[in-house]
């Protein structure tokens, strides 16, 4: 039986961070207008092969959409922003075509129901580096997209006017900040505030040694798998950062210094030479110098003598196949769908869906360098391979040894403890982080009766605000995130605890966060004429990536077409009783604000005192088993 789980992650998406449907089973190539799913807002043609691809914040959706339609006039790309990853894949319920970025995937966590994509031969087109941050053992279920590059980001205009020349190795670089720093200049600010740029610094000044070559690699793999210590083969790391520490490189004080105060430093006033920045620079620069700008350039990483620089690359996403589709009866979509990955693999590909005044790297071999002066300078670099996958403790992303590694080093760096106890602290870290013990702190709360669709979450949940607002009409804006709902309710025992407790994300759901405080609740009962109902439903909210945004109702009866274009949509909107949706009469709703244009909202009445999580419990807990709607409600109209 497929579980519902609805563990942190259905409850931390549940309200606002909610993710998405759109299932095989749903799928628009076999059920091309299905009655309880809306994949779309536009017109599906018939005479096109539909695909649905995962996507993610970061990508250029629109571009990438555009670029693959017209290279392949007979594919209909439907592009679904920011699904649940976990809950897609444990239900075997994901996209044609997944794509996810290095914030939100733990490859090793989300491979082995991906196509194997190892013999394909388009897999030549790309670096072995590359390759290797996405590969598990002998399987390849992902291809690196597009890359940011990580490298040192310094200020050409400070050294034009004071001579400073780009150094080549370690040693010319620990001496260049010496340099710099006697000037009252700070050489480079790494602001260490987060874990990642920690993990940055350390890794980019050490990587040829504890990183680079196939003993390396090897290390970094049995210590993932729990098979390895840091001790023993990072010792020679923390030579390398007592001789930066010595260099005033990096000091105890940057520990508590964030991205911000940097950014200031190096664009506005340029009192640091140097940071640790991505390509994305010279953007910053504009926006941030105020007018005053200096040029920018960017040097690699030096980790040791001649031939040790490095640049990191993050990809902007890793792409992969849904391994379903190598199933009986999926031939034809998953030979259009390894066609577009083909294309996707060659230089052609990379140059139409890579936005060339935001140029990220490349991994595909031959592709040629964006017109860029601000990346002349690892141009070499790049040229020979030296562009590598960010070395990550466990998995490929920022993980709970990442932040235990930050943490001790701060102390390290302060002499509160020795380097031997950091290594011990993130291997006792890792053990626990790569541990299968079962987790007893879940409890199953109920059960789903059935699956229930994108669409029939959100009726459920706009039933639930109503209930809990005690309001005429409940709204939930659906297929977004932001301020609604993209997630399904999957069959089986609905579930919330475990090791992922719920956190300040699920507190967005209900309060309004602004620079980290909590501010007022969100859930909101309020007063709207009929009109603005009737407004509000037929100009949703836009947000980015959420492209195919509508409402849901409970207290309504609403026949609604998806593919009708703005403002005709929602054919008939009656109340539940059958009457008539007076214009002029004023009507409570419950919404969540953000989720309506404040135009359309009257007067609030209330303010929920409850969280997201105690809402939805509560009902699960009442009701022991809940399912979707199956009234006439929400009815789709497909006909034109």
């Amino acid at each position: 039986m497929k579980k519902s789980n609805v563990s942190v992650a259905i409850v931390l998406s549940l309200l606002m961070i909610l993710g998405v449907g759109c299932s095989n089973k749903s799928s628009v190539e076999n059920e091309r207008t299905p009655s309880n799913e809306v994949l779309t807002l536009k017109e599906i043609p018939e005479d096109k092969m539909s695909i649905t691809m995962r996507v993610e914040d970061g990508m250029d959706v629109n571009r990438i959409k555009a670029a693959i339609e017209a290279e392949f006039a007979n594919v209909n790309m439907i592009m679904v922003s920011n699904t649940p990853l976990k809950e897609r894949y444990e239900n075997d319920d994901m996209e044609d075509i997944v794509c996810a970025t290095f914030s939100s995937t733990e490859i090793s966590d989300y491979s082995s129901k991906m196509m194997d994509l190892a013999g394909q031969d388009f897999v030549e087109n790309y670096y072995v580096n590359a390759l290797n941050g996405c590969a598990q053992g002998d399987t390849l279920p992902y291809l690196p997209g597009p890359s940011n590059i990580y490298g040192i980001v310094y200020d050409k205009t400070l050294f034009a006017q004071n001579g400073w020349k780009v150094p080549s190795n370690l040693d010319e670089f620990i001496e260049l900040c010496k340099t710099i720093n006697a000037t009252g200049i700070r050489a480079i600010q790494p602001a260490l505030y987060y874990t990642d740029a920690t993990r940055q610094l350390f890794d980019g000044f050490t990587y040829e040694p504890l990183f680079s070559g196939i003993d390396n690699y090897n290390w970094l793999t049995d210590y993932r798998e729990g098979n390895a210590s840091m001790k023993g083969h990072l010792d020679s790391g923390f030579k390398t950062m007592e001789r930066l520490m010595d260099a005033g490189i990096f000091q105890v004080g940057d520990f508590d210094v964030k991205p911000g105060v940097r950014t200031k430093m190096m664009y506005e006033d340029h009192t640091c030479a140097m940071i640790l920045e991505t390509q994305m620079a010279p953007i910053y620069a504009v926006e941030y110098g105020k007018g005053k700008e200096n040029e920018v350039g960017m040097m690699p990483f030096y980790s040791g003598g001649e031939d040790s620089d490095y640049v990191f690359s993050v990809p902007n996403f890793y792409i992969g196949v849904n391994g379903k589709l190598e199933e009986a009866g999926s031939k034809e979509k998953l030979e259009q769908v390894l066609d577009i990955l083909s294309w996707i693999s060659t230089v052609e590909g990379q140059q139409a869906i890579i936005n060339p005044e935001t140029p990220m790297i490349s991994s595909v071999k031959g592709m040629p360098s964006f017109d860029n002066e601000f990346l002349a300078g690892v141009e070499q670099t790049i040229t020979k391979g030296h562009v590598v996958p960010q070395p990550f403790w466990v998995g490929n992303t920022g993980s709970a040894v990442d932040s235990t590694f930050k943490e001790n080093f701060a102390a390290w760096a302060k002499g509160e403890i020795l380097e031997t106890e950091l290594m011990a602290a993130c291997d006792a870290k890792r053990d626990e982080v790569i541990s299968e013990d079962p987790d007893d702190s879940i409890s199953t709360i109920g059960t789903a009766k059935k699956d229930f669709s994108v669409m029939e979450t959100s009726l459920y949940l706009a039933d639930l605000f109503k209930n809990e607002m005690q309001a005429d009409i409940g709204l939930c804006l659906s297929n977004s995130r932001k301020c609604g709902n993209n997630i399904k309710i999957y069959a089986g025992d609905i579930q919330i605890g475990g090791k992922e407790k719920i956190d300040h994300n699920l507190e967005r759901c209900f309060y309004k966060d602004s620079e980290g405080e909590k501010g007022d609740r969100q859930l909101l009962k309020v007063t709207m004429t009929g009109q603005q109902i009737l407004d509000a439903l037929n100009n949703p909210t836009q947000e980015k990536m959420y492209f195919d945004c509508y409402y849901t109702a409970s207290g309504l009866d609403i026949e609604f077409a998806p593919w009708a274009g703005d403002g005709n949509r929602y054919v008939s909107v009656k109340l539940s009783d059958g009457s008539k949706l007076d214009v002029d009469a004023k009507y409570t709703v419950a919404l969540w604000n953000g989720s309506v244009q404040e135009e359309y909202m009257g007067e609030v009445q209330a303010v929920s005192e409850h969280t997201a999580t105690e809402i939805f419990v509560a009902d699960v807990k009442e009701q022991g088993e809940i399912a979707p709607f199956d009234d006439d409600r929400f009815v789709l109209n497909w006909k034109k």
